[in-house]
């Protein structure tokens, strides 16, 4: 089929339930407009999402509501209910149209069909990435803490390494015998040292395994007549950068590899959404980007990274306004109206949503950047093999220049300014960051910034502990 034909296809929106058919003709009239903000997890989304949408001229802010309840086209019509719900809260504009900006996390959102769908109501799509590596260790505290709330963890210090939460060379000393919550202890230890060597990834698992079971291949590639002509193209290369990984019990995979996703909710609750986002949020938001690109090119509005918004919030706000042709900055008379796809799953799980977003939902500003990356070896060992692909999806967004929304023209020159931290310290980017500069350096505009190379090879030269990072960004943009 070709990408004509696709792109004719009319989708009536049944299989999505009443409420995604109500949605599409709310938007065909025009009382409706839908702003996306799609990205992969601990992107500073939520954040984000709340800070753009009160600084514009948007009715509503909805955060994610794809978020797996069910599987299956259950959750597809939950989430358009969710949707269709927040639309009828949201207040209108001064011309009589409701707006709403919606935060997406990519793994959230199967990349074939259901993206599509959801794209063709969308009146403008942009995409947020950050440094992988400061990704990822957010996530690795994320999951301490949903595991925790779950009251899945083995109840005593020796559980945790013989039911393989934790590896058997494991330093538990900082676990006293008699500790009555180990596991919140470890997590609390590793989250305080940010020495993240002896999670293991017995407990969480990705890999082509968990991606080809049943059940998800099902829900993610629910009708092949939609993959695009380059996924055929792209499909194995994409694949091939998450393969099986030693070191996860054989018994874990048999015990899940046939489950629906409802089974492992119950039964292994770790191993199903949270713990696939990780490589999934990147490599389903690059094939969300590329479907933006290839049949929505003209409600793509572009693509920010969250070290930049940190840096400069109200830049990035202003210019990621103009592209989606939201109106701003406004002053409200009230506060700006939220709701929150997750309520329902943490109905089901038990989990409050300050787990998750306390912080970013309390926050009424973007605070600057104030973490360095981990040093390589200090991430666990399915962190690091994942790294490639990971670095490789990033690179594929951020390449394109067109699609980058930049709040300095100088961007290799913009990363020896100082700036003061949120807790008053005055540093750069360059020093605090050696990854994210990287990055930027190298992709940045030879011919309109001088400064790229000798950025490049002060990083080699100075950043020594960062060379394995160095390393895996020049393989993966080698592969570009």
């Amino acid at each position: 089929m070709s990408c004509d034909e696709m792109a004719e296809l009319d989708i009536t929106g049944k299989q999505n339930g009443k409420s995604y058919e109500e949605i599409l003709s709310l938007v065909k009239a025009g009382e409706v407009q839908l702003y996306l903000i799609v990205s992969p997890p601990r992107t500073l989304s939520t954040a984000w999402g709340k800070a753009f949408s009160s600084g514009s001229d948007v009715g509503l802010w909805l955060n994610e509501p794809t978020s797996k309840f069910h599987s299956g086209e259950a959750r597809v019509v939950h989430s358009y209910e969710v949707i269709r719900n927040a639309i009828d809260m949201a207040e209108p504009s001064g011309d009589g149209v409701k707006r709403l900006v919606l935060s997406i996390i990519s793994s959230t959102l199967g990349p074939d069909r259901e993206a599509y769908d959801l794209f063709k109501v969308a009146q403008k799509i942009s995409f947020l990435v950050r440094n992988p590596v400061l990704s990822s260790e957010s996530f690795l505290i994320l999951i301490g803490r949903i595991v925790h709330a779950l009251g899945s963890p083995p109840k005593t210090k020796q559980a945790l390494v013989d039911e393989h939460w934790l590896e058997a060379t494991a330093d538990l000393s900082h676990i006293a015998g008699d500790d009555p919550a180990p596991w919140l202890t470890h997590i609390e230890h590793t989250a305080s040292t940010r020495d993240y060597r002896s999670l293991t990834d017995t407990f969480m698992y990705h890999g082509n395994a968990m991606l080809s079971s049943p059940s998800f291949r099902r829900e993610a590639w629910s009708d092949p007549k939609r993959l695009l002509p380059w996924a055929e193209q792209e499909g194995d290369k994409i694949a091939g950068l998450w393969q099986v990984r030693p070191g996860l019990p054989r018994s874990l995979i048999d015990r899940c590899i046939d489950m629906d996703i409802e089974e492992i909710e119950r039964s292994v609750p770790f191993l199903s959404n949270n713990l696939t986002q990780l490589p999934n949020g990147w490599q389903f938001l690059s094939q969300h980007f590329d479907l933006a690109r290839w049949h929505y090119p003209e409600k793509l509005a572009g693509v920010v990274d969250a070290t930049e918004i940190q840096r400069a919030p109200e830049r990035c706000m202003a210019l990621l306004r103009r592209r989606m042709g939201l109106g701003g900055p406004v002053e409200r008379d009230k506060a700006l109206k939220v709701a929150d796809g997750y309520a329902k799953a943490f109905a089901v799980t038990d989990i409050t949503q300050d787990l998750l977003f306390g912080r970013a939902l309390g926050s009424q500003t973007i605070d600057p950047p104030d973490k360095s990356p981990l040093a390589f070896q200090r991430l666990p060992g399915f962190v690091r093999e994942s790294l490639d692909g990971i670095f490789w999806c990033y690179l594929r967004l951020l390449l394109p220049r067109d699609q980058r929304v930049k709040p300095y023209q100088d961007a290799v020159g913009s990363l020896g300014r100082s700036f003061t931290s949120r807790r008053g310290q005055t540093m750069t980017v360059l020093d605090l960051d050696p990854v994210y500069s990287y990055v930027t350096a190298l992709l940045a505009d030879r011919e309109s910034n001088q400064a790229a190379a000798p950025c490049l090879d002060q990083l080699r030269h100075e950043q020594d502990g960062y060379r394995a990072y160095f390393d895996l960004i020049d393989a993966a943009r080698a592969k570009l």
